[in-house]
Parts: structure tokens; sequence; C-alpha cells
């Protein structure tokens, strides 16, 4: 990449193709791919389903999500977590010199 692009949200192709067909769930209609971006507390309360799911790849320290109401934080890579997205929910500080991606997908309203 010529230049950082810490997030990006897409309602059509190949990382929504492939995150319905590995979810198995056709009403999945949006993927939002981030690179180190450690994100404050909020909900996406908003969504049309409360279920999100995300995958994370790359080598990096830090840059944990840390999901109210969940005792252990999601940070294993290459592995679909889900999470209820109406419950606040935040990234913490990726140390400098990581490479941190994620891969959230989730239905929009």
């Amino acid at each position: 990449l010529q230049k950082a692009i810490p997030l990006d949200t897409f309602s059509e192709g190949t990382l929504l193709d492939a995150s319905r067909k590995m979810l198995r769930d056709p009403s999945i209609d949006r993927v939002c791919l981030t690179h180190n971006w450690a994100s404050s507390a909020h909900d996406d309360g908003a969504n049309s389903s409360p279920k999100s799911h995300v995958i994370l790849f790359g080598d990096w320290k830090g840059g944990k999500l840390l999901v109210q109401g969940r005792a252990d934080p999601i940070c294993e890579t290459r592995k679909w977590h889900h999470y209820d997205s109406a419950k606040k929910h935040m990234v913490t500080k990726i140390e400098p010199g990581g490479d941190r991606w994620s891969l959230t997908a989730f239905s929009a309203p």
C-alpha cells in the first residue's frame, strides 16, 4: 500500500462474499477492514443485528478487542470471533511497529 488505510467499509466485493461463505450467513451485508485502528469505546446498536464477527491478521502488540461483559479479550489471529456489537467495545492501543488487520462482518440497518 502506498498510504495507510485505517478503516474502510464495503457493501459488495470479494471480502464480503468470502465472509458470507466462511460464516455461512447470507444476512451479512457489510464488512469493515481496519489497519492499525485502535477505536475508542462505542457500541454498534444501529446495526440490524447485534451479532458481529471479526477475524484478525498480522503481528502486533496491544490492539486487543475488549467487549463489555466478556471476560476474555479478542486477540487470537486467523480465527473468526463472534461478539455482541450492541455492547460497548473498543480496541486497545497498538504498539508502534506492529501490523494489525481486522475484518468485521455484520448486518447494517
